[in-house]
């Protein structure tokens, strides 16, 4: 869910040649994937260059990447067709969502190499009929409030985004919006939720072509940016594509995001630098009842 950028802008383009991009990924070797010399404290980044890198992938491969995430201590079996997913998996992803996540045994464990992130997520009140006021359907929407911030400043949050999710014939449907202006709205999400009542649909605008499709599991859900688009990013003068995914339990919340370069498909940022992976130290989902 894009933790790892806070200040990028976001295109999107046709994923012409999809099958083609995903054959030269698979076939890069470990030696090429060699993380750039970002600050650590800002990314954070393991030496992973031994397992696979998360790119577009089929879905026996996504299979076996859960088997990966089992191995590292998060259980989640997709047990969910599309065709099967409700309103009810709505709020449910949003119950799971909803609280105060950090890193803090990651960072305590590797400081050098990772920053000690602080994420909340709150639900927005329903009869605040944001859907609505943006003209769009969706009679199951939540919408959530979400902040990133470094546990040294947590009162200055480095990104802050509404979250819609939302049910469509593809099943849930995480889409990602700006404020305007966030100036009223830093750390409300822990000191001052009844401020969010105050967001208004006028002040909101889409973050176009970045979209994450998330499939109901036995214990959370999981998601992912769609395989056959590219989301472009704009990184120290280059253009990458970006991917992003994220698996959430009721105690866990894992998110990996990285970027390619577009015309070379060069490992720019992220991968091999491993998933942030957040412990819940607080629950919201009673704003959902």
């Amino acid at each position: 869910m894009a933790f790892s950028h806070p200040c990028v802008s976001i295109q999107r383009i046709p994923f012409s040649s999809s099958l083609q991009s995903r054959a030269s990924c698979s076939q890069t070797s470990p030696q090429s994937l060699k993380a750039p010399s970002f600050h650590p404290g800002r990314f954070g980044f393991r030496d992973f260059s031994a397992r696979p890198i998360f790119q577009s992938v089929s879905q026996a491969e996504r299979r076996q990447r859960s088997l990966d995430w089992t191995q590292r201590g998060i259980s989640i079996t997709c047990t969910a067709s599309v065709a099967a997913v409700t309103g009810l998996d709505v709020k449910r992803l949003a119950q799971l969502l909803c609280g105060d996540w950090n890193n803090r045994t990651q960072a305590l464990d590797m400081p050098a190499f990772w920053a000690h992130i602080r994420v909340c997520i709150r639900a927005l009140p329903s009869d605040m009929k944001l859907t609505e006021k943006l003209g769009l359907e969706g009679k199951d929407d939540v919408w959530l409030f979400l902040e990133n911030a470094y546990d040294l400043d947590v009162k200055q949050p480095y990104r802050m985004a509404l979250v819609r999710l939302t049910l469509t014939d593809r099943g849930i449907v995480m889409e990602n919006w700006k404020l305007s202006d966030e100036s009223g709205y830093r750390n409300a999400s822990r000191t001052n939720p009844e401020a969010l009542r105050t967001i208004s649909a006028s002040s909101l605008s889409k973050s176009e072509g970045y979209v994450l499709y998330v499939t109901a599991a036995q214990h959370g859900f999981e998601g992912s940016t769609d395989d056959d688009m590219k989301f472009v990013v704009e990184r120290r003068g280059r253009k990458t594509y970006l991917h992003s995914e994220f698996k959430v339990t009721s105690t866990k919340f894992i998110t990996w995001d990285y970027g390619r370069c577009v015309d070379t498909n060069e490992l720019v940022w992220g991968a091999p630098a491993g998933p942030f992976e957040f412990d819940k130290t607080a629950s919201y989902a009673s704003d959902l009842l």
